[in-house]
Parts: C-alpha cells; structure tokens; sequence
C-alpha cells in the first residue's frame, strides 16, 4: 500500500520552493486529573473496566473513540496488552456485548503496519484507530487517527484523542509545492469501575468462611 512520506514531502518543499502550512498545537493534560502512573515495565498499566461515559468536550464515549460501535453501552473494559494484543470489550450489564482487538506495533515507524494496532511509548499506550491515504497526479492527502491512553494515580483512565490531516499539491514544471499539516488534540477522563454483574472476590485476610476461604459476593 502507498503510504505518505511526510520528511521527503518538506525536502521537496524546501528544494522546489512554495508553501508550508503547519497548525499543531500540542493541548496539555487537564492539570486537575493529577499525576499519571508511572510505568514499571515495558507498558503502562492501563487495563481495567471504566464507565462509558467520560468527562470531556461533546460526546465522551469511550467505546467511540475506541471504536466499537454498540448501542447501550454501560462499561468498557480494556484487556492488556497481553500475548502482543490490547483488547477493549464493551459491556451492557455486566456481559461482554463486542469487542475489538488491537495487535502490537514493534516497528519503529508507525506506517509500516496497518491499523488497527498499538504502541507502548513511555507512560502512555497508543492505538491507532485509522489511516487513510489518497493520491492523485501531483496532489494527496492523509488522515491518521490515534486514542492515547493513561492511568491517573487515582485509578481514572485518561485519554487523548488526536486527529492528523495532511494534504499537499505541486506543479514541478513551475517549480510549485503546496504543504499543508494539521493536528487537533482532545482530552477525556473516564472513572474506574468494578464490571457490572460480575462477582468480586474479597482478600483472603477479610471476610472469611470458617475454612479460611474467602466469601464471594455479587457487586451491585
């Protein structure tokens, strides 16, 4: 599959001569959602089961941005990463209703694989959600969309939503380029949450039957 080159697309701005527009701003985490844990391994830790809806601007659904599409979503659930895959889960009353897997990422450069996949990077978990590219005589485009993950030290997951667009056009003969890149950056938070219906089992050194075994109770 063709894929942009974004470094030899402003080499051959910088050699050809024309115009180069570029709008990214980087938008920081909310100061008020805290510190975020730290990573111990190779990924952070950002499975758990979270409400559906989040704190944010418009819609804050994180079965949306996560893409996985079903109605009635109460929780989603994020699996991982094990065995070199991130699986998220969407949950109506306690009871796994779709899911949709995102295999690992070890290449370097981010576009030698197709999306959907993720990428461990620091205290953060990427997963690529979309890609697209079109191209044209002398003209293209591209469209990428990324779902970054955090945990909070307070067990709230913390997502950044980051759309990229690309679109340039040239006319060698008139020694022409045209370059534009853009990014947007949107953030939600998501509070934890024990899975609906499912039982939880209580530490062994409370709540114990008389044989020393620890009592299972449902969760409202």
């Amino acid at each position: 599959m063709n894929r942009p080159l974004p470094l030899l697309v402003l080499a051959l701005a910088f050699v050809l001569g024309g115009c180069i527009s570029i709008s990214a701003p980087s938008v920081p985490r909310p100061a008020e959602w805290g510190a975020v844990q730290k990573t111990e391994g190779e990924c952070p830790l950002v499975a758990g089961s979270y409400r559906e809806e989040g704190e944010g601007p418009g819609p804050a659904s994180l079965s949306y941005l996560t893409l996985v599409y079903p109605q009635g979503v109460d929780a989603v659930t994020i699996v991982g990463p094990s065995e070199g895959k991130i699986t998220v889960e969407a949950l109506r009353e306690g009871r796994v209703i779709e899911h949709k897997e995102f295999p690992r990422n070890a290449y370097f450069y981010s576009y030698f694989m197709d999306p959907p996949f993720y990428k461990c990077d620091g205290d953060t978990v990427e997963l690529r959600t979309h890609y697209e590219v079109h191209r044209g005589s002398g003209a293209g485009s591209s469209k990428t969309e990324n779902v970054v993950l955090q945990k909070a030290t307070d067990g709230h997951l913390i997502v950044m939503h980051e759309k990229v667009a690309t679109d340039y056009a040239s006319v060698p003969a008139l020694f022409l380029f045209w370059y534009s890149y853009k990014k947007s950056q949107t953030w939600f938070r998501f509070e934890p949450i024990a899975p609906s219906g499912l039982p939880s089992v209580q530490p062994a050194n409370s709540n114990q039957d008389g044989e020393g075994k620890p009592l299972v109770s449902e969760t409202n």
